[in-house]
Formats: structure tokens, C-alpha cells, sequence
């Protein structure tokens, strides 16, 4: 599954995801992408997850893919 918003906000992004993560059977599946030196990414507390910084070419967003574990 893929969880994502059109926030850069902790609270709304890895805060939630952390709760899920805590509850639940559940794994983040790191999203790996080529040539991003161009991405403005901002930093974030749970790795395999990525920030987009807002900019003149995006609004800014985050996203995590989430796998149930067996």
C-alpha cells in the first residue's frame, strides 16, 4: 500500500505513520529513486520514506510504501 499526502508536515505524515507502524503488523518498504539530485528532498525520521520540498516545479508532498508482514 502506498500512504501518502500533499504535506510536508511530521504530524500529518510520519507521526500517523508511526502510530500505524506501532499497532500494527506492518513494514515500510524503502522507495529508492534514480537520478533524484535534481528532487529537493527534506528530511525525515523514518528511513525508506521520502519528503518532496515544495519549490517553483512542486507543491511539496510525502510518501511511504507499507507492507503487511506475514
Amino acid at each position: 500500500m502506498v500512504y501518502s499526502t500533499c504535506s510536508i508536515l511530521s504530524c500529518e505524515n510520519e507521526d500517523i505513520l508511526q502510530k500505524v507502524l506501532n499497532e500494527e503488523n506492518i513494514e515500510i518498504v524503502p522507495i529508492t529513486l534514480d537520478n533524484t539530485e535534481d528532487i529537493p528532498k527534506l528530511p525525515v525520521k523514518i528511513k525508506g520514506c521520502i519528503c518532496i520540498a515544495p519549490n517553483e516545479l512542486y507543491e511539496g508532498f510525502f510518501v511511504a510504501k507499507i507492507r503487511k508482514n506475514k
